[in-house]
């Protein structure tokens, strides 16, 4: 009897070249699915971000037609008791409202401007700015006294001193309340004058509401407005001026490395719709009427 059970037991135990050879396959799989695992959650987060957007730029356009068809403007002074203000200063002294603000009442949640995708996610505009700092509209460049913002950066693929043009569609109080004087001030775009809202720019993965266009924004036809990085505080290192490939980067940290990361874009369109593009794709080239060569989704006029 008692050497039966010895044999039982020797039976069902395992060596340790079994073992080893377990711990094996379980690690090889881990190295195999852990990488899909991650690309999945990147994948999902960048259409959470989507979603946003694409509500975002909804409540967008019912402003619009409540306000003659008129975007709002990037920044204007108010005088306000909402805490949830971009630049609030108690309910007798001149605020700064963003963009944000005002078609809030048509979104109703602070949350829905916060990217997941972001380093910046705290959706209380009571106790942060960063609903303000996820998403933003290109501003017109008659806010800095222009005719058009120029760029050299997304320029090209092989040579980045190609100059191309672009123009925005947020307008700008001349005295936005926290930098006075800095912006000339001009209104916003209205709808009649996108001429094709289907491959207009509205709202995108950005660092700002404007892209730092009004308050920092370079003056005068800059070549290389995209170029410029936040760097003056250590939690905004990785917000570029501009639009920003935020999606599947290899690169977060550095500003330097966000055009060349090979990250992905969001993007909503006047028309509505929303779309992903890889970076460079984003900012494809093409001339206008007159010749001069435009960013093909940042050029309202043709």
């Amino acid at each position: 009897m008692r050497n039966h059970l010895e044999s039982n037991n020797s039976k069902g135990a395992f060596t340790l070249i079994e073992l080893l050879v377990v711990i094996a396959i379980i690690a090889i799989l881990a190295a195999i699915l852990f990488p899909v695992f991650a690309q999945a959650r990147e994948q999902a987060r960048k259409t959470v971000c989507l979603s946003n957007l694409k509500q975002l730029s909804l409540g967008t356009l019912m402003y619009i037609q409540d306000y003659d068809e008129s975007f709002p403007l990037a920044f204007t002074p108010v005088v306000t008791s909402d805490e949830a203000t971009f630049a609030w200063n108690g309910p007798t002294v001149k605020s700064t409202a963003a963009w944000q603000n005002v078609v809030q009442p048509y979104i109703k949640s602070y949350q829905l401007m916060i990217c997941p995708d972001n380093i910046l996610t705290n959706g209380n505009a009571i106790v942060a700015i960063d609903p303000f700092l996820n998403y933003g509209m290109p501003p017109v460049s008659g806010i800095h006294g222009i005719s058009q913002w120029g760029d050299t950066y997304y320029g090209d693929t092989t040579d980045f001193n190609v100059h191309v043009q672009w123009q925005g569609l947020l307008g700008c109080f001349p005295d936005n309340g926290w930098a006075a004087g800095v912006s000339v001030g001009t209104p916003s775009a209205t709808m009649s004058s996108i001429s094709s809202p289907a491959d207009m720019t509205m709202v995108t993965d950005a660092s700002s509401p404007d892209w730092w266009g009004s308050g920092f924004g370079p003056g005068g036809q800059d070549t290389d407005f995209f170029h410029y990085c936040v760097s003056w505080f250590s939690a905004y290192q990785s917000q570029r001026f501009g639009p920003i490939g935020r999606h599947t980067q290899q690169t977060r940290t550095l500003c330097s490395y966000i055009r060349t990361s090979g990250g992905q874009i969001n993007v909503t369109f006047v028309d509505g719709h929303a779309k992903s593009f890889p970076i460079m794709s984003y900012f494809t080239k093409k001339s206008d009427s007159a010749g001069a060569l435009v960013y093909k989704y940042l050029w309202p006029t043709e």
